[in-house]
């Protein structure tokens, strides 16, 4: 019989008596020294499902609703045997340990920023054009465009930062592939800043009335993993 993983935790982090895992099968720990693991017995690697991935999900969100920030596996991580784990353990173990320090009393918040104006200010693909000259200037407009909304993002970015202060501990910027997407942000902070961190989402909110700011979280810190 296997184990397939949830996250790493401190090894005196005990999952809840009657906390089910995948296919119902009770959450474990498993220890070496001062790091943890929780687990549950699963006989091969698991396929991908809604509903396999909401139980992993619910599993590592009982682990920070218990008090800790643990260090979230993505879905998938499964080993044949209990000795494979130990290995693992002792092979990582340092890093691991790093890692749940440096996570510890944070939590993660996503935040989507939308510009609506965006939709109806999108320019024409660049096909069809009369010659090869228009094609490239329109292809040149495009590229523009794009670079124009990535600069607004990371200045949205910049003013969540100034904002947020020493409660912002690590921030992850993406491109948010919509039509009216500016930025797509992780942001990673104290766990006891999230007043501070939702007031301040507000506070850029209403310095840019024209934009939309989607926030969801708290979530154990899957962005900021190893």
């Amino acid at each position: 019989m296997g184990l397939y993983l949830y996250c790493f935790v401190p090894a005196a982090v005990r999952p809840p008596a009657l906390l089910g895992g995948l296919e119902d099968e009770p959450v474990q720990a498993r220890a070496l020294g001062d790091l943890g693991c929780w687990v549950s017995s699963c006989a091969a690697r698991p396929e991908a499902s809604l509903e396999r991935v909401r139980r992993h999900n619910a599993v590592v969100e009982a682990a920070l609703a218990g008090g800790t920030t643990p260090l979230p596996l993505r879905f998938g991580q499964w080993l044949e045997t209990d000795g494979a784990l130990e290995e693992v353990l002792l092979e990582r173990r340092a890093a691991y340990l790093q890692a749940l320090q440096r996570l510890d009393g944070t939590v993660e918040f996503g935040l989507r920023v939308l510009d609506p104006a965006l939709a109806q200010a999108e320019p024409s693909p660049p096909h069809g054009a009369a010659s090869g000259t228009a094609y490239m200037r329109e292809l040149a407009a495009r590229v523009q465009a794009e670079q124009a909304v990535g600069a607004r993002g990371l200045e949205i970015a910049a003013r969540l930062r100034a904002v947020l202060g020493p409660h912002l501990k690590q921030e992850r910027i993406e491109a948010l592939p919509s039509r009216h997407g500016l930025v797509s942000l992780a942001h990673l902070i104290e766990r006891r800043a999230e007043r501070e961190y939702r007031a301040a989402v507000d506070d850029v909110r209403r310095q840019r009335p024209e934009l939309r700011f989607l926030v969801t979280g708290p979530w154990p810190p899957y962005s900021f993993g190893e």
